[in-house]
């Protein structure tokens, strides 16, 4: 097994490229459990990448496998154990997105409860952190939660929040 020495440029990007060569041939082929799994599995054996970098190859492989339809339920579980594997090596802001994505889910399984109490928890979060692009999904998410359980005054109450938030900063045009 090599050691974190061993870790180069070279060597941490031809294991990016094939990761994501891979994944998009399952994606392609419409194997959605073992993209699941590939997600699962590279967590351990990437630990010795930079933060970022393993951060980012998690998250283009969870947006791989997030937009295949009707999974809702296998999604939530990869949810879950990225969400648990994060608190574990302390990467909280790899956390706070799959946890948006989370409670996204819970929403399309008319979870409400579930995603209301990820959403709570989160926003405090993201106020404290200060990433504004993230709190803006989050409170979409509160947003069409609310708006679901006919509580249309908060859900009102997070969309003019949404606003304030999102006049401080630029919005990507994919939401």
């Amino acid at each position: 097994m090599p050691s974190a020495d061993d870790l180069t440029e070279e060597t941490v990007r031809a294991k990016e490229q094939a990761t994501y060569r891979l994944a998009s041939i399952y994606k392609e082929k419409g194997l959605v459990e073992e993209l699941i799994n590939l997600t699962k599995t590279i967590l351990p054996l990437y630990i010795d990448f930079p933060k970022s970098k393993l951060a980012k190859i998690i998250r283009t492989l969870f947006d791989l496998a997030i937009k295949v339809e009707g999974r809702f339920e296998q999604l939530i579980l990869l949810c879950e154990h990225i969400v648990s594997w994060c608190e574990k090596e302390n990467r909280s802001f790899l956390r706070m997105r799959i946890e948006t994505n989370l409670a996204d889910l819970n929403f399309k399984m008319e979870k409400y409860n579930d995603a209301i109490a990820i959403i709570n928890k989160l926003t405090y979060e993201l106020k404290k952190k200060e990433d504004k692009q993230l709190l803006v999904e989050s409170q979409l998410v509160e947003s069409k939660v609310y708006h679901a359980l006919e509580n249309l005054p908060k859900a009102k109450a997070a969309l003019t929040s949404v606003k304030t938030v999102a006049n401080s900063i630029y919005i990507v045009p994919q939401l």
